[in-house]
């Protein structure tokens, strides 16, 4: 019982959390807070029976199909995730993101599909900005505190405090 009271205290503290880091951006809060129990049953080993898958079917119909907002239980996503314009993004269920990261409208975090079969998706370090139309794709690491710019397409690791831009990604910042 004690751990079923600890799992609902750490979803409400990361909901409220989350409501907070998006103050004044009401989908962003809906989407992540819906995020969070989706993600709490996925993991749950109390709510994995029928209620829970069929909250877990409710929450991407409504996230994907109606928000145009792709984040998968399945993702890891550390705390005080900012989206800004949320509309077409879309997370590869592997894909992991450090605490406090920002994501705009238009980004994709996912694996490749190669002829040798998929790769790995994108781990993301805290403090991440990831700009307007980016593509992050592949196996890759993404340092903390990095800057992505708008339209860039990384796929390859990018330093801790380096700004990336372009396509392919290139520094334009010394890390």
């Amino acid at each position: 019982m004690k751990n079923a009271i600890d799992e609902l205290n750490n979803l409400s503290h990361d909901v409220f959390v989350d409501w907070d880091t998006n103050r004044g951006r009401r989908k962003s809060q809906v989407v992540l807070a819906m995020y969070r129990l989706a993600a709490a049953c996925h993991r749950s080993q109390r709510l994995p029976g029928p209620i829970g898958k069929l909250y877990v079917g409710c929450y991407k119909v409504l996230t994907n199909w109606f928000m145009g907002v792709e984040l998968p239980p399945e993702t890891t996503i550390g705390r005080q995730l900012r989206l800004f314009h949320p509309h077409a993004i879309v997370l590869h269920p592997s894909v992991r993101l450090g605490d406090r990261c920002t994501l705009r409208q238009c980004t994709t975090l996912g694996n490749v599909d190669g002829i040798d079969g998929p790769t790995g998706a994108p781990v993301v370090g805290d403090d991440v900005e990831i700009g307007a139309g980016a593509l992050v794709i592949g196996e890759c690491r993404i340092g903390d505190r990095a800057r992505i710019g708008a339209g860039a397409v990384v796929v390859s690791d990018v330093a801790p405090g380096a700004v990336v831009v372009g396509n392919p990604a290139r520094a334009i910042s010394p890390s």
